[in-house]
């Protein structure tokens, strides 16, 4: 016999001349171990592996072969061990029957043919190595499939779950026990089709799945269709900003192309009159510089977020970039009605970095919070020192943001839910151009808020020089 696996045969039988003749017959193809008794045999179970065949005598001085047998199968670690149950002469029907129900795979009657013995015991160890195989198969898909991204489920004919990830068992939120076996249309009641006409997205408390049915090619057992949601919320989320940028942005570009087209009507409309012509070269000039910053943000947060700039560093005080930064953005806190208080330390606050992108940083901050802070409302930013690194807080009392967000507010384009007609427009992009830059620096930026309309606090952490 060619070995699938090398394969182990245990011989148990109380006649030294019988286990002879057993070894000889099967030492050719087997590694052999054998026992004059059941006791001394389970005991040297306890530290080894279960053999791949059992040759197992029926008559033994201490406990006979069907106890041994018994014994195995209610182990599970040993009920699938091949046992061929050697029996005397006089054996009766009956006999055979309940050495059966006791376990034995096989059985032989003493005196038995050396040739036939082998050829029965190679057969139980074949099917014990193809068996063995498969569990290590079965074994090794499962932690595949458990390190997969997307929940999995395996579904037989009447859509009862026969398999379930790591990943399905978190997303139905209860355990094996609890799910296999029961129907899919329990685990999602609100989505009674999933496997016959599942839908294009599924929405499972705060995440967005998009499912996928296939059935399987070849009968693998009680499965025959598997389940699989893959988790497509981030994905869901960018189009989604996507779509409100683009419509923002739509809206922003709009805004200044319509003076400067009512301006250009005028002067093809109204006799030429130097008043009116220089009125209205003004609205086309300052609309026309409002396209620009537009466009010079665009250009400014793609270079910033790719990586395409420099930093000119420098050791300085960073005291002086929040002075600056709020100087910047003094025009816009007044127009709104803000009120602003800077709180800075007597002593300098030393940072490696540089002064432009640094100040660009804290007039992203300001700006962003007077663009979400009602007329008449107060911002704050207040630096310290807190061991080796700067501390920057910038607060402010407006409409706040939700803690879903606190991780999205820096990605590019996403923006707090407002009308498109909001006065202080924007395209959603400085806080990712400040997330960026400080990262940069090797610090970083976090935000937090007690919820709608308590403010929020941006907080800056760069290293100290």
């Amino acid at each position: 016999m060619t070995n699938l696996m090398p394969s182990s045969v245990w011989i148990v039988d109380d006649s030294a001349l019988d286990t002879e003749i057993l070894s000889r017959a099967l030492s050719a193809d087997h590694r052999l171990h054998t026992f004059a008794d059941g006791s001394s045999m389970l005991e040297y179970l306890v530290g080894h592996a279960p053999p791949d065949a059992l040759v197992l005598d029926w008559t033994l001085p201490d406990m006979n072969g069907l106890e041994v047998c018994r014994f195995l199968r209610s182990n599970p670690a040993t009920s699938q061990v091949g046992v061929i149950m050697l029996t005397g002469i006089r054996v009766t029907i009956e006999d055979l029957a309940e050495c059966m129900a006791a376990g034995a795979n096989d059985y032989l009657i003493k005196p038995m043919r050396p040739a036939e013995l082998a050829a029965r015991v190679n057969a139980l160890v074949r099917s014990s190595v193809w068996r063995r195989r498969a569990e290590h198969a079965e074994t090794a898909l499962r932690t595949l499939l458990d390190q997969q991204p997307d929940a999995v489920f395996a579904v037989d004919a009447e859509s009862n779950i026969t398999f379930a990830n790591t990943q399905a068992l978190a997303i139905a939120g209860r355990s094996a026990i609890d799910v296999l076996g029961r129907p899919m249309r329990d685990m999602f009641p609100q989505f009674p089709d999933l496997v016959t006409s599942p839908p294009a997205e599924v929405q499972l408390g705060d995440r967005v799945y998009s499912p996928a049915v296939k059935k399987l090619v070849v009968d693998a057992g009680p499965a025959s269709v598997t389940v699989s949601l893959r988790d497509v919320t981030d994905v869901v989320e960018s189009a989604r900003a996507r779509d409100e940028f683009l419509a923002m942005l739509s809206h922003e570009l709009r805004n200044p192309l319509a003076p400067i087209r009512s301006a250009a009507e005028l002067l093809l409309r109204v006799p030429a009159d130097e008043a009116r012509v220089l009125r209205a070269a003004q609205v086309i000039e300052r609309q026309t510089l409002r396209m620009v910053r537009l466009i010079d943000q665009l250009l400014e947060a793609s270079r910033v977020t790719r990586g395409r700039i420099d930093l000119q560093r420098e050791k300085l005080d960073l005291a002086n970039v929040l002075r600056h930064a709020v100087e910047n953005t003094q025009t816009l806190l007044t127009s709104n009605g803000h009120t602003l208080e800077l709180t800075l330390p007597d002593q300098p606050l030393p940072v490696d970095g540089d002064a432009v992108r640094l100040e660009q940083v804290f007039s992203n901050l300001l700006d962003n919070a007077a663009k979400y802070t009602p007329n008449g409302g107060h911002m704050s930013v207040a630096a310290e020192r807190q061991g080796d690194a700067i501390v920057v807080r910038v607060r402010d009392n407006g409409i706040g943001i939700a803690a879903a967000n606190f991780e999205r507010v820096f990605v590019m384009f996403h923006q707090a839910k407002r009308d498109l007609d909001r006065a202080q427009g924007g395209l959603g992009v400085g806080l990712s151009v400040v997330k960026t830059l400080i990262e940069m620096h090797g610090g970083s930026v976090s935000v937090s808020s007690a919820g709608e309309n308590q403010g929020s606090e941006f907080v800056v952490r760069l290293p100290s020089a």
